[in-house]
C-alpha cells in the first residue's frame, strides 16, 4: 500500500499520479455512519479509442482538450473509464499525456485496452499493478473494477492479445465478468470501508450484467455505502440503478460504433482511417465533471456535442444516438429524485 500526498489519498495496488496532491483528511462525527466526507470534484471520460489510422481524432490534441477541461474546473483528479487505446505499447505517448496532467489521474481497464498486448503489458503502461484497486480521497473511497474476464471452458481468462468475447463468440453470460477473487475483494472492501464508496468499471454492473444479481446483493448487504456506480463501454449517455444505487454510463469521448458500414464519409477520410465507415464520430471530445456533495447529491456537468462532418446517425440508418452528456443532479434516495438540470 502506498500513500500519496499526505492523509487525503491512499492507494492500494496503483500509483495514482507522479504528482502528489493534498486532500482534506476525513473527520469523524459522532452518530454518523461514515466519517464526514468533503465535497469532491473530478473529471471523467470514457472510450477514447486511441487507434491511429483506424479511428479519427487520433491526436494528442483530442486528449489534451479533455485534460484542459479538468484544469479549468479545478478538479481533484481525473478518471478514464477504459477503452483508452487498442495497443498499449504504441500508445505510450498518449498515456503519458494523461498521466502528466496537472491533477492526479486514474484508469479503468476496458475490453479493448489489451487488444494487442498481454494484460501485464497493459498494466505496466498504465501504471497499474493489477486491474482492480482502490483509492481514498477527501473521505470517499473509489473501488475500481476489472471486467476483462471471460469464462471459457470453466476457466477465467483475462482479455489480452485476442482473448476477448467477440473472438471466441461467447454468450453474454460468459464475457466481461469479474474474476471470483475480485468479487470477494469487492465484498470485503465494501464491508470494511469507513467511507462512502464509488464503484468504477468499464461495463455497467446493473442487473443486466452476468454479475449484476450478486453485485445487487452486495448493495443490499451494505446499505448506503455505495453512492454512485460509473461505467462506460456502451457509447451512450444513460442512467440506470441497482438496488437504489445510481449507475451512470458515460458516453464515449469519440464516437458511436455501428454494426454495418455506411459509406458516408468522404473518400479521403476512408483512406486515412480504415474503420471510419463503422462509426459515427463526434465533433468534440466528450467528458463530464462530477461533484459528490456532503449532502449526498451527485452533480454531473455534461458536454453538449455534435456529429463530426455533419454526419449524424439518422443519415446512416441508426436512431436515438447522442453526441452529448446531459447535465444531471442525482439525489441520494435511489432514482426517485433523479432529474436533469
Amino acid at each position: 500500500m502506498r500513500r500519496v500526498g499526505g492523509s487525503g489519498l491512499e492507494v492500494l495496488g496503483k500509483e495514482i499520479s507522479r504528482r502528489e496532491f493534498i486532500a482534506s483528511a476525513s473527520s469523524a462525527i459522532v452518530g454518523c455512519t461514515f466519517p464526514m466526507e468533503s465535497s469532491l470534484r473530478f473529471l471523467v471520460a470514457s472510450d477514447i479509442h486511441y487507434r491511429p489510422g483506424v479511428f479519427p481524432h487520433d491526436s494528442l490534441d483530442w486528449l489534451e482538450r479533455i485534460v484542459s477541461r479538468g484544469m479549468d474546473a479545478q478538479v481533484d483528479f481525473g478518471l478514464q473509464l477504459g477503452d483508452f487505446m487498442h495497443d498499449a505499447r504504441a500508445a505510450k505517448d498518449f498515456v503519458a499525456c494523461w498521466r502528466r496532467a496537472p491533477f492526479a489521474t486514474c484508469s479503468v481497464l476496458g475490453n479493448h485496452d489489451s487488444d494487442s498486448t498481454t494484460p501485464d503489458e497493459t498494466h505496466e503502461v498504465l501504471g497499474l499493478e493489477r486491474g482492480f484497486y482502490r483509492f481514498d480521497v477527501k473521505g470517499w473511497r473509489f473501488l475500481v473494477l476489472d471486467t476483462n474476464w471471460a469464462l471459457i471452458d470453466g476457466i477465467y481468462r483475462s482479455y489480452g492479445r485476442g482473448c476477448g468475447f467477440s473472438q471466441h463468440r461467447l454468450a453474454p453470460t460468459q464475457c466481461m465478468r469479474l474474476h471470483p477473487d475480485e468479487f470477494v475483494w469487492l465484498g470485503e472492501e465494501l464491508a470494511r470501508s469507513p467511507f462512502p464508496c464509488v464503484i468504477a468499471s468499464h461495463v455497467c454492473l446493473s442487473d443486466r450484467h452476468p454479475n449484476g444479481e450478486a453485485i445487487g446483493r452486495l448493495m443490499s448487504e451494505n446499505p448506503g455505502k455505495v453512492r454512485l456506480m460509473l461505467c462506460g463501454h456502451a457509447h451512450c449517455d444513460r442512467l440506470d440503478e441497482l438496488n437504489g444505487v445510481p449507475c451512470l454510463t458515460v458516453n464515449s469521448a469519440n464516437h458511436h460504433w455501428v454494426p454495418r458500414t455506411h459509406g458516408l464519409y468522404p473518400e479521403e477520410d476512408t483512406r486515412r482511417w480504415c474503420e471510419i465507415n463503422h462509426i459515427i464520430a463526434y465533433d468534440s471530445p466528450l467528458s463530464a465533471i462530477v461533484t459528490l456533495t456532503v449532502g449526498g447529491e451527485v452533480r454531473v456537468e455534461g458536454h453538449a456535442g455534435g456529429f463530426w462532418r455533419g454526419i449524424d446517425p439518422e443519415r446512416a440508418g441508426f436512431h436515438g444516438l447522442s453526441a452529448s452528456i446531459i447535465d444531471r443532479t442525482i439525489y441520494p434516495r435511489g432514482l426517485k429524485g433523479v432529474k436533469s438540470i
